[in-house]
């Protein structure tokens, strides 16, 4: 199982590979902030972590959100992308998939 350090790296490359350029340091950021804990504490009640399925078919689908919170950041379009757009990007990924998505994050407060 990987350790919750390696799980973090591959999603700041998964949502490189989605915005298909590297991160700035502030989009780093907000995705450990957002991410990280997550990684093995899981959303509230869960019986299951992310940490614990990373390399099974559910992990795959987390994979994938990852990449399209990239791909939202691409669309964008902007030269210099900042924290409120990736926290506007992995909100509206997570809004999208959290009927389906037992893993996904608890929606931050005063959201």
């Amino acid at each position: 199982m990987p350790n919750q350090d390696e799980i973090m790296n591959h999603i700041l490359q998964l949502v490189g590979e989605g915005a298909g350029a590297s991160l700035p340091s502030e989009v780093e950021t907000a995705l450990r902030d957002r991410y990280y804990d997550w990684i093995v504490q899981g959303k509230k009640g869960a019986t299951i972590t992310p940490q614990k399925v990373w390399h099974e078919k559910d992990g795959m689908g987390l994979q994938q959100k990852f990449r399209e919170i990239g791909k939202h950041l691409a669309a964008k379009n902007k030269p210099a992308l900042s924290t409120a757009d990736c926290v506007e990007c992995y909100l509206a990924v997570e809004a999208a998939a959290s009927l389906e998505c037992p893993y996904c994050p608890d929606k931050p407060p005063g959201i």
